[in-house]
Formats: C-alpha cells, structure tokens, sequence
C-alpha cells in the first residue's frame, strides 16, 4: 500500500531529479556557448575557409597560426584573401607548396573540356590565386627550368616563360602544367609561343588568367630577369664520372624533399631521373624544395600523356598549320552555302 508519505518522497525524488537534469543542461550549454566563444573568430572569414589556406585560429583574436612553417598572421581585412597570404609571405611552407600541386593534378583530372568548363565566379576565384602564383612563385620556377636554355634556341627563354611554358630538359620541349600541353620542335620566327597556347589549349587556366588579360611584368624587370636568366653559379658541380654522379644522387636521395616526394607517391625512378638531369644539365642542386616538387611534376605529366608515343608531343607548326586550313575550309564552306542561299 503506498502512503502520502510514500508519494510526496517520490516526488520530491522527481523533483530533484527534474532540477538536477536542467541543471546538467545549463551547464552544457554555458560549456558549449564557451567553447563556441573561443573557436568563433572576430575575423570575416570563417573556421574553414582559414582551414582550407593551412591555418588555423589561436583564440586571440582574429590571429591565425599555421602548423607548417609556424606563421601567424592578424588584423585581417576584406582585401586579404588567406591563401595568397600564406604564400605570400612564406611560399616555401610545406603545406602552399603541396597545395600548389594538388592544384595542378586537380585542374588536370578532366580530360572531357566540356567537363573542365566552370562557373565565372569560380574563374575569378582561380585567377586571383593563379596570377599570385605566377606571380610569387610559379613564374620564378618557371624560369629557373630554363636555367640551361641555349640562346640559340628560338623561340627565347623569355618568350617560352611569358607563355606560361616549363622547359622539359629534353631539346625545345616545353610543358604547361596546368593543360598538359607538350610541345616541341618550335621554329624561329614562324612559332609566337602565347599564340601556339591560346590557339591550341584556349580553356587553359593560364591562358583564360594570364594570357587573355595580357598581364605583363615591367619590361624593364623582364630584362633584367633574362639578363640573370643564363648566369652559372661559380660553384657550379662538375660530373666527369658517373660514378661521382651516381654518388651524388644517392646522397640526395636521402633528403627530406626527396622522401617527402615518396610520401606524395611519386615513384623513386622519377625523383632520381629528375636528381641526374638536375646535376648534370644544371649541375647545381635545386633552390628549394618547390623547385623539386615540380621538377617531377614536370617528368610525370610527360609520362602519362607521352605514353610513349612521340605522336602525342605537339610539332606547333604544323598543328597550327591544319587549324588555319580547317579554318579556311570551314569559311569557304559557309560561304559557299551563304551564296547558294542567296541565289535560290
């Protein structure tokens, strides 16, 4: 039989148990909204866009500090985009150095054009960080390939570089890292290597950013540049032997660049490929880290649309040659009918 006493125990237990139950709430929410306070940053960009630039924020403010290369930067404006500031200001970090070839392996996956063919929001995005690559970046390893570049080879360094092309360490051949286009036997005063990439890759990345907005660097700068273009260390390797060669590459083997490119699944035969031609074309280390990082981007994009078959390399001028007469053809035809039209 259950008492009143029985009942009023029961509820004062259900009570408490009521009370004790809110109470737990409040304090998960009093938690919550203070870790929410710590992790909310008093900055225009959110958690993940500074996550997607390799940052991450301190809790002080709108201070950002990056894991890598320990960089922190503050007082952000809408003017500051955070991954061109984290390459900005420290272009060798680890994680800008990685992102630059995710970027290119990512731009390169489609092979179908109409599926390469994005929104105007997402273009004006890509320009803003293409053009500080190129810029910061890109363009100085850009040349560097070129370290080696014969003067008697024409089309020039400069123009190869300004047309957003990688020298390839084999004879003219040249590469755009963003379109995969591979190009060789380059005749002097017929083949305008801006044209030759506009024409046969005009959904480039390069060429819809840099080329069609015809952004071109102080001349003055340009000459300079080319100047120092052709200038060897005086410190410069000499490799006689191939045993002295061999040893040499091994030993670089063992760098962190090196084993870093392991871990970013390039194959050993690659980074050594790239070590040989490196020392024995340049003889000279490569500059940075980056400079190895697309040194065998450069050799892997050749093996995989190569494939073996030199029929994949484009000859610019005869490729041209068959546009222009299509071109021709085409407009002949359309004026043949226009005419048939007319008389009818």
């Amino acid at each position: 039989m259950v008492t009143a006493i029985d009942r009023s125990s029961c509820f004062l237990l259900h009570t408490k148990s009521n009370e004790k139950l809110d109470q737990l709430k409040q304090d998960i929410n009093k938690r919550m909204k203070k870790i929410q306070g710590r992790l909310k940053p008093s900055s225009i960009y959110s958690i993940q866009d500074m996550l997607l630039a390799g940052f991450r924020y301190t809790g002080d403010g709108d201070t950002v500090h990056c894991d890598q290369c320990h960089l922190e930067v503050a007082g952000w404006t809408e003017d500051m985009v955070p991954n061109i500031v984290h390459a900005e200001r420290n272009p060798n970090c680890p994680f800008v150095c990685s992102k630059l070839l995710n970027s290119f392996l990512k731009s390169n996956n489609e092979k179908n054009p109409r599926k390469r063919q994005k929104t105007e929001s997402y273009w004006h995005q890509f320009k803003s960080n293409l053009k500080l690559s190129e810029v910061n970046k890109l363009k100085q390893i850009r040349r560097r390939t070129f370290s080696h570049w014969s003067h008697e080879i024409k089309p020039s360094a400069e123009q190869m570089i300004n047309a957003g092309f990688f020298a390839c360490n084999v004879g003219d051949r040249v590469i755009c890292l963003y379109c995969n286009l591979i190009c060789q036997q380059w005749k002097a005063d017929i083949d305008d290597p801006s044209e030759v990439h506009k024409t046969l890759s005009p959904i480039c990345p390069y060429v819809l950013s840099i080329l069609q907005d015809h952004n071109e660097t102080n001349p003055s700068e340009e000459r300079r540049e080319n100047d120092n273009l052709y200038i060897s260390n005086q410190f410069q390797l000499q490799f006689n032997d191939s045993n002295i060669l061999s040893r040499f590459v091994a030993a670089r083997l063992d760098l962190s660049s090196s084993q870093n490119l392991l871990d970013q699944n390039f194959k050993l035969s690659v980074i050594k490929r790239c070590w040989e031609d490196q020392l024995q074309l340049k003889q000279d280390d490569f500059i940075s880290d980056a400079d190895l990082l697309i040194a065998c981007t450069i050799l892997q994009k050749q093996i995989d649309h190569i494939k073996g078959n030199k029929d994949n390399i484009i000859i610019p001028s005869v490729q041209m040659k068959r546009i222009l007469e299509t071109n021709q053809s085409d407009s002949s035809t359309h004026s043949n009918n226009d005419k048939m039209g007319f008389d009818s």
